[in-house]
């Protein structure tokens, strides 16, 4: 699966509450959690929600969710 289809997930699978108590430094930012995730958690490789590693593909719309899968070591693999 391609970076875009990644990104794509990542961001529809976020969790901004989730986001900003793992991350407590996002807070001193002044950015809302989405948009710190967009620009610098993401290419960080922070987690977008808490079951990110195990199963993101269940946050998805249906035929997204059929199409990805995210592994631990951040790859995106077919189903």
């Amino acid at each position: 699966m391609s970076q875009v289809a990644n990104r794509r997930a990542a961001l529809l699978a976020f969790d901004a509450d989730w986001y900003l108590a793992r991350y407590p430094d996002v807070a001193l930012t002044g950015l809302p959690p989405f948009v710190h995730f967009e620009r610098y958690g993401q290419p960080l490789g922070r987690l977008p929600c808490a079951d990110w590693q195990i199963g993101a593909a269940s946050h998805l719309p249906k035929a997204d969710a059929c199409e990805l899968a995210f592994s631990a070591s951040h790859q995106v693999l077919p189903d």
